[in-house]
């Protein structure tokens, strides 16, 4: 048995948006087998990631979401106020073709 509880009013979590960990330095490079978007990303949320964190890939055709590309696997540990690299890497073919993409850091919170 197990209770959950919180106090009425309070907030579940951290006090932080996707947009505390903001995205800078991107590009799309486009390979013969492959398409891979590369960028740098801070931590400005006011707490640490012992989990790390995950890029993922909004894309779009003519202004509207057609598909995501994310990264999978282990992601290294950030701290408050670090700054780091990224990629996501997607397979041609296996997501739609896209005329623009925004480029998201999502916090890792599954221990």
């Amino acid at each position: 048995d197990f209770d959950l509880s919180f106090d009425p009013g309070s907030k579940p979590g951290n006090d932080y948006k996707i947009t505390d960990l903001p995205v800078s330095n991107t590009s799309e490079i486009d390979t013969v087998s492959a398409t891979k978007w590369t960028g740098e990303f801070s931590n400005e949320t006011g707490v640490d990631f012992p989990s790390g964190v995950f890029p993922f890939a909004i894309l779009r055709e003519n202004g509207k979401i057609v598909g995501g590309v994310g990264l999978s696997g282990d992601s290294a540990a950030i701290a408050n106020g670090e700054t780091s690299s990224f990629e996501v890497t997607g397979l041609k073919g296996s997501f739609p073709d896209h005329d623009e993409y925004e480029l998201y850091i999502v916090p890792n919170l599954i221990f």
